[in-house]
C-alpha cells in the first residue's frame, strides 16, 4: 500500500499559485516584510521547488542557506499570510465580490476620518456592483455604512431610503437561506445514497421537492436563489434516476450562469462542473456527437479571460472522467482500459488541483475498469487507496460499492484467508449506513459459497444468477448495475470470461437503466 503523503497549508497554498501569482508575491514580499524580506523569500523558493511536502527537506534546506529554523512554525505562519496578502492585493480586482470589499475597506478608513461625504459616493459605487452581480449578501455591510453616512450628513430622504432598501435585502436573504437549506437537505441524500434504492428514500427525497419554493410555477426572487432551485432539481432527478430531467435541470442552470454578467469568469471551476455534469448525461449520443460536445468543453480555458491553472487541471480530469463513464456505463470495457494510461499520468499530474470528489472517481473507475478486464492486483492497489486513504464522508456512496468491488478481487486472486474477515467488515459497513439492499445481500452471499465451496462454482454461480436476475427485476435494485454491475459479472463468470470480454461478445445484452 502506498504511503498517504504528508500535507503542509502553507506548502498547499504555494503549489495552487500560479505563475504570475507568484511573480507577484515575489515583489510584493520586497514591498511588506522589511529586512527579512530574504529569509520569507528562501523560504517561499524551496517550498516552491518542492513536488511534495518533507519537513525534514524545508528544515535542511533552511539549515544549509544558514536561515533559523528555531521559530519554524511562527515563520511559515507569518509567510502564510503573507501569501495571503499577495493574493488579496494580485485578485482584488478580478471579481465584483473582491472590489466590493476593497470598496468597503476604502469606506471603513474614510468614515473613521470623519469623512461621511466621501463614503456616500463609494458606497453608491459599492451598492451598484453587488446589485448588478446579485452579491446580496455583501449588501447588509453597505446597507450599514450608508445609513451612518447618510446620518452624519443629515441626508433624512437617503436615510429611509437605505431603511427601505435594507427591509428589501432582509426578505431577500430571508427566501435565500430557505433555499439553501433545501439544496444543503437534497444533496446529503445525493451524497449519501446516489441513486434511490428504496421507495422509502424516493419518499423522503420527495418530501424536499414538495416545498411550496420548489414548485413548478414558482420564480425565485434572485440569481442564487434561482440557482440553488435548478441544482436540487437536478439533484432529486440524480437520485431517482431521470436523465432526461436532469439534463434540463442542469441546462436550466447552465442558462443562468451564461446570462448572468461575469459569473463564468468569477466562478469558472463552479461553471466548469455544470458544464462536466451535462456533458457525462449526453452519454447517450452517439460517438461523433458525443466527441463534438467533448471537444467544445475541452475548449472552456481558451476563454477570453484566463482562468487560473486550477480550473484548466478541473476542465482536463472532467472530460476525461466523462469519457470514461461513457464508456463503463456503455460496458466497452476494453476501450475504457485503453484510456487509463493517459488518465493515470493525467491523475499524478494534476493530483494536488483535483477536487477529492472527482478524486474518488478516477480511483473507483481505475479499480473498475482493471476489475473488468482481468488485472486484478492493480483494481485492488486502487481500491486499497480508496479504503484506506480516503475519509468515506466524501462519496460515501462509492465507499459501499468500492468495498463489494474488493471483495470480488480478493474472490479473484484467491486470498481466502482474509476474506472472511473482509466479507464480515463489509457487512457491518453497509449496515452500519443501512445500505444493506438486496444487491448488497445477494453478493455477498454469493462470495461467501463460493469462497467456501470453489469446487461447487459452476452450481453456485447457476443458481445465484437466477437469484440476481429477480432482484434487478427491481427498479430500484437496477439503479445499482450503473456503478458495479453485479449481473454481468456473474453471466461472465458463468461463461468463465471476464466482464470485458462477455460485454465485447455478439452475445450479450446491455442492462437496461
Amino acid at each position: 500500500m502506498d504511503t498517504p503523503k504528508r500535507s503542509d497549508k502553507l506548502f498547499e497554498l504555494i503549489n495552487s499559485m500560479s505563475m504570475s501569482e507568484k511573480r507577484y508575491f515575489k515583489l510584493f514580499a520586497g514591498r511588506h516584510s522589511g529586512n527579512e524580506k530574504s529569509n520569507y523569500l528562501k523560504m517561499f523558493e524551496i517550498l516552491e521547488k518542492m513536488e511534495d511536502f518533507n519537513p525534514d527537506l524545508l528544515v535542511k534546506n533552511l539549515e544549509k542557506q544558514e536561515l533559523s529554523t528555531r521559530y519554524l512554525s511562527s515563520d511559515k505562519s507569518y509567510l502564510y499570510n503573507l501569501v495571503l496578502r499577495s493574493l488579496s492585493a494580485f485578485h482584488w480586482s478580478k471579481t465584483a465580490g473582491l472590489q466590493i470589499k476593497e470598496l468597503l475597506h476604502q469606506v471603513e478608513i474614510l468614515y473613521e476620518r470623519g469623512m461621511a461625504d466621501h463614503c456616500l459616493k463609494i458606497l453608491k459605487k459599492a451598492r451598484s456592483l453587488a446589485e448588478n452581480h446579485q452579491l446580496y449578501g455583501m449588501l447588509p455591510e453597505i446597507e450599514r455604512y450608508e445609513y451612518r453616512s447618510a446620518a452624519v450628513t443629515g441626508e433624512l430622504e437617503l436615510i429611509n431610503h437605505s431603511l427601505h432598501n435594507a427591509e428589501k435585502t432582509a426578505n431577500i436573504l430571508t427566501n435565500l437561506r430557505v433555499y439553501s437549506s433545501l439544496h444543503n437537505q437534497i444533496y446529503e441524500y445525493k451524497r449519501s445514497y446516489a441513486k434511490a434504492r428504496s421507495q422509502q428514500i424516493c419518499d423522503e427525497v420527495g418530501n424536499v421537492l414538495r416545498h411550496p419554493l420548489l414548485g413548478e410555477a414558482t420564480e425565485p426572487p434572485s440569481f442564487w436563489a434561482s440557482l440553488y432551485y435548478w441544482e436540487i432539481h437536478a439533484a432529486y432527478n440524480y437520485i431517482i434516476d431521470d436523465r432526461e430531467k436532469e439534463l434540463m435541470a442542469n441546462q436550466k442552470a447552465l442558462e443562468l450562469l451564461e446570462a448572468q454578467p461575469n459569473y463564468e469568469q468569477d466562478y469558472p471551476a463552479e461553471y466548469a462542473n455544470v458544464r462536466a455534469r451535462i456533458l457525462i448525461l449526453q452519454s447517450d449520443l452517439g460517438d461523433a456527437a458525443f466527441e463534438e460536445k467533448l471537444i467544445e468543453f475541452q475548449q472552456l480555458p481558451d476563454r477570453p479571460y484566463q482562468p487560473h491553472h486550477q480550473i484548466n487541471a478541473n476542465i482536463y480530469v472532467n472530460a476525461y472522467l466523462a469519457q470514461m463513464w461513457r464508456l463503463v456505463e456503455k460496458k466497452r470495457f476494453s476501450e475504457a482500459f485503453d484510456l487509463i494510461p493517459v488518465m493515470e499520468t493525467m491523475y499524478e499530474t494534476f493530483e494536488t488541483d483535483i477536487p477529492i470528489h472527482i478524486q474518488i472517481s478516477y480511483q473507483y473507475l481505475f479499480s473498475y475498469v482493471y476489475l473488468a478486464n482481468g488485472i486484478f492486483d492493480r483494481s485492488l492497489k486502487h481500491a486499497n487507496k480508496l479504503i484506506n486513504e480516503f475519509s468515506e464522508k466524501e462519496r460515501p456512496d462509492l465507499h459501499g460499492y468500492i468495498r463489494l468491488l474488493s471483495l470480488i478481487l480478493h474472490l479473484e486472486l484467491g486470498n481466502d484467508r482474509i476474506l472472511p474477515y473482509q466479507l464480515e467488515s463489509c457487512r457491518r459497513y453497509l449496515k452500519s449506513r443501512d445500505c444493506l439492499f438486496e444487491m448488497e445481500n445477494l453478493l455477498l452471499k454469493m462470495i461467501r459459497k463460493l469462497s467456501a465451496k470453489p469446487y461447487e462454482k459452476e452450481s453456485i454461480l447457476n443458481r445465484y444468477l437466477a437469484k440476481a436476475e429477480e432482484v434487478f427485476s427491481d427498479k430500484f435494485e437496477k439503479g445499482s448495475l450503473y456503478f458495479l454491475d453485479v449481473l454481468g459479472y456473474i453471466k461472465a463468470r458463468q461463461n468463465k470470461q471476464l466482464l470485458a470480454t462477455y460485454y465485447s461478445s455478439t452475445t450479450a445484452d446491455l442492462p437496461a437503466y
